[in-house]
């Protein structure tokens, strides 16, 4: 895969922005060591067209970096507007291909599993059962149905 130019450029372009960190640096500890109070007025006027440039340059440095930042993100974007439109059209693939074979087009071999046979489940006899799966007789179920609630403990 290619590098992408724009992304080199904002690299070139921080780079030049530190170098220029540098020369600035210098010339502010130039204007520091030449200036002092009460001298003439062309080291004065030096230093401010020094310092009116540094300013200028500064700004055109930080504005050519965020344009190139800028163009990186837009390339970014589009690449991965390009990615998404891609993606989308797999998916669209793969739905159209599982709603013509079925789900078990999509399933790897080993992902069959084997199940062991049981035996049919027996009917227990009454017999076999343990007192509280016995069912109650049909005697016991109708009077108990019938009989009135006994009353509340304390209540006469």
């Amino acid at each position: 895969m290619a590098a992408d130019p724009s992304l080199e450029e904002f690299t070139a372009a921080l780079t030049e922005l530190n170098k220029n960190q540098e020369a600035i640096q210098q010339i502010v500890s130039f204007c520091k060591t030449s200036y002092t109070p009460g001298c003439d007025a062309e080291v004065f006027r030096s230093s401010k067209e020094y310092t009116a440039n540094v300013l200028l340059n500064v700004a055109y440095h930080v504005q050519n970096v965020a344009t190139k930042l800028t163009t990186c993100m837009q390339v970014q974007l589009a690449a991965l507007d390009k990615l998404d439109v891609q993606v989308k059209t797999l998916t669209d693939h793969m739905q159209a291909l599982h709603d013509f074979k079925g789900t078990e087009e999509f399933h790897a071999p080993e992902a069959a599993r084997t199940y062991q046979r049981v035996p049919k489940v027996l009917k227990l006899e009454e017999a076999q059962l343990p007192e509280h799966a016995k069912p109650i007789p049909r005697n016991k179920r109708n009077s108990e149905d019938s009989a009135p609630p006994p009353p509340p403990p304390g209540r006469s």
